[in-house]
Order: C-alpha cells, then sequence, then structure tokens
C-alpha cells in the first residue's frame, strides 16, 4: 500500500479526510468537508475486518455489493484498535441476533388449526371440528 500512496503523491492527489460513522445499522463514511454520505455499509454485507500489519493506525474491510466484494482501506488520525472493536463489535450483533431468529417457529405454525372452548372437548368434537378446517 506504500506504493500506491507514494504515487498518488507524486500525481498531486491528496487522501480524501472522512468521517466513519459506526452505529447499529452499520458504518457510514461521510466527506469532512461536506458531509455527504460516500458510503452507507449495511452491517450483515461487512466481513474481514483486519488492522495493517505495517500502519496501526490503518484497517481495511471487506464488503459486500451485489455479486462483487470491496476492500475498503482506511487510515484513521490515531490506533485503529479501537475502531476495529467497534467494528467487529456490530458485525458480531447481526450474528446474536440471526441465530435466534432461526431457531424460532414461524407464524404459521404458532397458529392453531382447532378452536377449543372453555369445557372440555371430547376427542370426537375435536376430530369434527379439525376436518371442518381441513375441507
Amino acid at each position: 500500500m506504500k506504493g500506491f500512496e507514494v504515487s498518488a503523491r507524486k500525481q498531486g492527489q491528496h487522501k480524501m479526510r472522512i468521517w466513519l460513522k459506526i452505529s447499529s445499522s452499520g458504518l457510514k463514511i461521510l466527506d469532512e468537508r461536506t458531509g455527504i454520505v460516500l458510503h452507507d455499509h449495511d452491517r450483515s454485507r461487512i466481513s474481514s475486518v483486519t488492522k495493517d500489519k505495517s500502519d496501526p493506525r490503518a484497517l481495511a474491510y471487506i464488503y459486500r455489493h451485489e455479486d462483487a466484494y470491496i476492500l475498503f482501506y482506511i487510515k484513521a488520525g490515531h490506533q485503529a484498535d479501537p475502531i476495529i472493536l467497534d467494528i467487529m463489535e456490530v458485525c458480531r450483533r447481526v450474528e446474536q441476533q440471526e441465530a435466534p431468529q432461526q431457531h424460532q417457529p414461524t407464524a404459521s405454525q404458532n397458529i392453531s388449526l382447532v378452536t377449543l372452548t372453555d369445557s372440555l372437548a371430547s376427542p370426537e368434537t375435536v376430530n369434527k371440528r379439525f376436518q371442518n378446517y381441513s375441507k
């Protein structure tokens, strides 16, 4: 990555200054000057968050966009560790929320086919009512 940085400087390009907003819904990358949202990343599509080994202020993550994967490389003004921990916590919440939902019964499984009155029903009454519902 250092080679890209040096070549960009020689061409007169500067790094874009951004704000990285981390929320329960995901990440937003905003232009620092204008406040325009450049990227809005849903947390369920973020994967492989890592710190750059050569620069403790840099981090990278992979975002799944439709059928492609995009690498986002961000250099922070300070250590990247707290940012990485926040992103990982947000992504971990997605996994925790998806796991219980997979084991919950669907609404159709909660609907009973036979309605019983307050009085005790005989098996014959239940069978007749069930047959009426299945017709």
